[in-house]
Parts: C-alpha cells; structure tokens; sequence
C-alpha cells in the first residue's frame, strides 16, 4: 500500500495498488440465508456435512434384485415397495424382490436393480428379468458425490447457483459470507440534468448513474445513490462526509480531471489520502482512488465509456478485494477477426464484439470507433478487448484477452 500520490502509473501497478487496499478494508462477515447467498462470497471453508447420497439408492424405477435370482432366470415375488422417503426396512432374500423408485433406499439384500423396462410382470404375479442385470447396476453408492468432511469450498469462494445446491444437499440453511460493502454512489457536474427532466441547451442527461447502479445490481450491490453534485467544492465535501460516515466505499463519476472544475483531487489531497492519481490507459485514465477518513474512494472519469471500462477493470477488483474474494475474475480469450495496429505506448481496454462460431471457437471483432463519450457505440459492443502496453500489430488469427459486459454472439 503506498501513502504517497502516484501519477501516470501503469495500469497492472493501479490494479495491484487497489486489490491489496481492498484487501486491508475487508468488510466484517454476517450469515446469509441460502436463498439469498448466490454472488455472495464466502467467510469460512465449506466442508460436507454427510455422505451423499446418505444410503444406497435406485437410481432408477424397476425391482431392486439379487443378480443370481435373475441369472438364474427365476420369478420373483414382490414383497412390497420401497418409495423415494423413509425406510420401510424390507429385506429382499432367494425369489423376492421389492418394487424401488428413483431416488429410493435399495432393500437389504438386494445388489443391483432390474429396471423395468428389463421386467415382465403380469397383473400382480411374480416378475421375470429379460436382461440380467450387474452387481451394482443401477445404485448410486453412499458418498459417491460427496464424502462427510470432505473440502467443498474454500474462503473466499464466490457462490454460484449449484454451490447453494450442493450446501443445501448438506442441510444448511444459512452460511457465513463477507458482508458487501455499502457503496455511496455520486455523479458530478453542472451539466448533467436527471433522465425525464427536461433538457435546457447545454446540458445532457446523466447516463453514468444509470448505468452504474445496473452494473452494482449485477454484483447484488444496492448503493445509497445520491442527487447529482453540483460543481461547487463546498457541496461536494460536504455531501462525500455525510456519506462517509456510513458507506465503505465512495463512487464518484465526474470530476476526476485537471480542469477548473474538476474538484477532487484537490478534496481527496485536502481531506483524505490520495494513492494515485491517472492512469497509462485508455479510455479511463484520469481515475483517481484513496481513502477519505476511514472509507474508500473510487473516483471514476466522467465519459460514460471511462465510467464503464473503469468500473469493469478496477471497481470490480476493488469490491471483490473487500469481501475476501480468493480468485480475479478469469479473461476469456478469442481469436481477432479482423487485424489492426495500436499505435498507443498506453494499455487500452477496446471495446469489441465476442461471438462463437459454429466451430465452437470464439471470435472478437475490435471496434475502431473511438471516443470515450459514445456510449451507444460501446452498447453496440458486448466486450472491452485487453491490449496491454506498447505499440504492435495484432494480427488476423491471434489470440487476445477480453472482459464480456454482455451476452455473446453467434
């Protein structure tokens, strides 16, 4: 962690400077009913609770059997059923069988089950096999999926919808998770007026918070979001302290720059600890993070596709860090449609188009059109394409890095 303003720096050194502040702002751990636990992240090791499946099962709906009696081409007398719940406790001994259903307890005796599309039965007789089945055909062995006390998930394990499936398999109800950060989120300028206001010349509609708080609801985060700011320093500091007091993390859009009004810097250097300031990116790099008092502060740039880029690139690093997250979300890689020249020393987050072809390769097509202001241009892209730093040639067929902020294509 460095108490000294940084300029300029690269992005892999920002990237690092904000993953390892995170990490020394963790938030605190509270328990999160299963239901609500997806995205969360965990607090503590999961470890499985039981054996599954807890007994021997059917795995299909048939006769449970001794092999023998069907080898031996016997007819079986049906002793009862054994229904998918509790145990009726039947024993299947030379000639028997019992009635199981998917999911069901095997009887004691029996070593395989006769499916019954492999039975014969009429009316209520005995039943013939017309296949002889294994030892062990058709049961699911207790602990086969899981066994008690085995590892199912480390700290810092983000929880998937199959992860809630396998922690109820074992009969929580609740877990330990980190608790997410409460972010106050802020736009700043004169110029912005709020979507449905009307709008005088000038001035132009607030797309950031918008867009912002859908990324924030994605990541299950529900922000204090606040008016827009106007460009007067008194009312922006004093408007970051009230929030201060009870947010982790402050999120600011706008303001960040080196203009007449562009006021934070100035603020976080005046009250709070500025750990750097710009970026050798593009677009975003006049992005500004510190701390002010106790919380956290992400000052993102004001064009809509900075906002965007940063938020991808270093906010969501930023939230992951301060719950614990073990692992960085993974790049996927493509293969470059079209080729094309970066001309820029600075790292650049293009944005681009991901689509699968019917070979199952995954392709992106970068988009040329630059301008961090065009936000429909980036609407019209699914992908920021990761072009680290230095010029080069990135040729038809080579294989590049992307972060998806949308469905893929076909």
């Amino acid at each position: 962690m460095r108490s000294a303003t940084l300029m300029h720096i690269a992005f892999s050194e920002a990237e690092e400077i904000v993953r390892e502040t995170g990490s020394a702002c963790r938030t605190d751990s509270e328990r999160v009913l299963l239901s609500r636990a997806r995205g969360r992240i965990l607090s503590e090791a999961q470890f499985a609770t039981m054996d599954m499946p807890p007994f021997h099962q059917s795995s299909m709906d048939g006769y449970a059997v001794r092999c023998a009696d069907v080898e031996a081409q016997m007819p079986l007398q049906v002793i009862g059923e054994q229904r998918a719940g509790a145990d009726v406790q039947l024993v299947v001994g030379k000639g028997e069988t019992v009635a199981v259903f998917t999911g069901s307890v095997l009887p004691q005796g029996a070593d395989s089950v006769l499916i019954k599309e492999n039975a014969v039965r009429r009316d209520s007789g005995p039943v013939f096999g017309t296949a002889v089945p294994t030892e062990g055909k058709w049961v699911r062995l207790p602990g086969e999926d899981m066994r008690r006390g085995e590892l199912l998930f480390h700290a810092g394990h983000r929880l998937a919808s199959a992860d809630i499936g396998v922690l109820a398999a074992c009969g929580l109800h609740d877990v330990l998770c980190a608790r997410r950060p409460i972010i106050a989120l802020f736009t700043l300028g004169d110029e912005l007026a709020a979507p449905g206001a009307s709008l005088a010349r000038g001035m132009v509609y607030d797309s950031n918070r918008a867009m912002l708080m859908s990324f924030l609801a994605e990541e299950g985060f529900e922000p204090l979001a606040w008016p827009i700011l106007r460009d007067d320093p008194e009312v922006i500091a004093s408007a970051l302290r009230d929030a201060a007091v009870s947010a982790d993390l402050l999120l600011t859009c706008g303001g960040v720059s080196v203009g007449t009004y562009d006021h934070l810097p100035k603020l976080m250097e005046s009250e709070g600890e500025t750990l750097f300031h710009k970026i050798r990116c593009k677009p975003g790099g006049p992005v500004l993070f510190g701390r002010f008092g106790s919380t956290l502060w992400l000052g993102l740039p004001g064009n809509p596709v900075s906002t965007l880029a940063m938020w991808l690139c270093l906010g969501r690093v930023l939230v992951d860090a301060m719950q614990g997250a073990a692992a960085s979300r993974p790049f996927l890689r493509a293969r470059l449609r079209s080729a094309f020249v970066k001309n820029e020393n600075r790292a650049e987050f293009m944005r681009g188009t991901l689509a699968c072809g019917s070979d199952g390769q995954l392709w992106a097509e970068a988009d040329l059109i630059t301008g961090s202001h065009r936000i429909a241009a980036a609407a019209r892209n699914n992908a920021l394409l990761v072009l680290p730093e230095g010029t080069a040639e990135f040729e038809e067929g080579c294989v590049i890095e992307a972060i998806p902020f949308g469905p893929l294509g076909e």
